[in-house]
């Protein structure tokens, strides 16, 4: 086959003996290690491993060999390795599909019914002839593996492919998926699976993705250490990119923020922020943590945030200086599921006005929101003369259709009832603006 011009082999080409071989030896030069960046074409669609002079497409390897593996001496440790291996060259998104296909194949279609239910997307009703004491126990801990690369390396709405495996895997009668969620799955290292100092411990979960922080003394040295200790495990390759962060702390005050949820990770950083020497380490968490399209795992639906939401708020409340970091934020954010940065918005222009920095914000947040704030109903405030003039010159620079989402946030429906209601003096210029 093609990639761009260039010649590879594919899983389909095996069936020729010298093709077969060549993914034979580059699987046993995978299981070595032997493998660097330099024998990888990243050229292409899709990256090819390079052998003496012929190209493999990556996705393909995984699928040799485990098609061309024996159940019956299966050695889940030995296969990992090299998928291991070869993720740490290529990334789990170009070879997750291949291991994924062959356990549906190896495990789901051999175990379970298909459902009644043509559209049901799951299957948990066993075969009436499946024996469980004849299932490799070595096939189930290779799922568990697959189950955990999906949560670690996958996109957010993996995981409930993964969670559907670990219930597959319990109802085979395997006891590895209750002692993973419940543990972790021992290889994140032991100073961030537990921690602790001075009026403060934690516990990070690397499969349940739950961080537990309890704080026992209100002080600036027990939050630096927390927010340190944050920063290492969402910084961690081993630790997932949805997470939650379940906290307990001594003092309940909360984010100045009208309907967002009073939930413990709101209260750590509104904490943590009215110590103003902790607001470049705040920023730092907020930095390590912000990733498009993951969550914090333990909030309702409607409360849905990016990881590093809260901690943007609080740093973004507190004075202007923030701005870089919370216009990242607001660009960032996936503004097609959650709506809190609209809440967020009105709560600065309540605290601050309309400013350049603010209008700034609610620029990107109309951008990138499916529901933008609306505003008259959210703050008491009103433009004042120099903010209409910053508006005016949005204006001149947006299309119709944006700018009247700009005017419905700021205004309304019944935007000359607000001209009615502005000061005398504001009216011409906020009637030109509306006209």
């Amino acid at each position: 086959m093609t990639n761009d011009a260039q010649t590879y082999f594919c899983f389909d080409g095996t069936t020729n003996p010298t093709v077969a071989t060549y993914f034979s030896e580059t699987i046993a030069r995978l299981h070595a290690g032997e493998l660097t960046d330099a024998d990888v074409d990243h050229d292409g669609y899709e990256p090819l491993i390079k052998h003496n002079g012929h190209l493999l497409l990556a996705s393909a390897i995984p699928e040799f060999q485990l098609r061309t593996a024996s159940l019956d001496s299966f050695d889940s440790n030995e296969h990992w390795q090299i998928i291991e291996n070869l993720r740490q060259l290529v990334g789990w998104e170009n070879i997750g599909y291949s291991v994924e296909y062959w356990l549906k194949e190896a495990l789901v279609e051999r175990y379970f019914d298909v459902p009644d239910n043509p559209y049901s997307m799951t299957r948990r009703q066993l075969k009436p002839d499946v024996d469980l004491t004849t299932i490799p126990p070595q096939l189930l801990e290779f799922a568990c593996k697959v189950a955990v690369a999906l949560i670690r390396y996958g996109q957010s709405y993996q995981r409930s492919s993964a969670e559907e495996i670990f219930t597959q895997i319990t109802i085979l009668g395997s006891d590895l998926p209750e002692r993973l969620v419940g543990y972790g799955s021992g290889q994140l290292p032991e100073e961030l699976a537990l921690a602790s100092g001075s009026g403060w411990s934690a516990r990070a979960n690397d499969v349940s993705g739950i961080i537990t922080v309890t704080m026992t003394e209100e002080a600036e040295q027990p939050y630096r250490e927390v927010l340190t200790y944050l920063i290492k495990v969402v910084s961690s390759s081993l630790f997932p990119a949805s997470y939650g962060i379940v906290f307990t702390g001594p003092t309940e005050n909360f984010l100045p923020i009208p309907h967002l949820t009073q939930h413990g990770i709101n209260q750590l950083f509104q904490c943590a922020a009215r110590y103003p020497a902790l607001l470049p380490i705040i920023a730092d968490y907020a930095d390590a943590a912000m990733n498009e399209y993951h969550w914090y795992l333990n909030l309702e639906d409607e409360d849905c945030a990016m990881p590093g939401t809260f901690a943007v708020f609080a740093l973004g409340l507190y004075d202007d200086t923030a701005a870089p970091i919370v216009l990242k934020y607001l660009k960032l954010c996936d503004g097609e599921h959650q709506s809190v940065h609209g809440l967020f918005v009105a709560a600065a222009i309540e605290k601050f006005g309309f400013t350049a920095t603010t209008i700034d914000y609610l620029l990107c947040c109309v951008n990138n929101s499916q529901d933008p704030p609306e505003l008259t109903k959210l703050t008491t405030q009103k433009p004042g003369r120099e903010a209409l003039a910053i508006l005016e010159q949005v204006k001149t620079r947006t299309d119709e259709y944006e700018w009247d989402h700009i005017q419905w946030s700021i205004w309304g429906e019944e935007p000359e009832t607000e001209i009615a209601n502005a000061p005398a003096e504001l009216q011409p210029q906020l009637r030109d603006l509306l006209s």
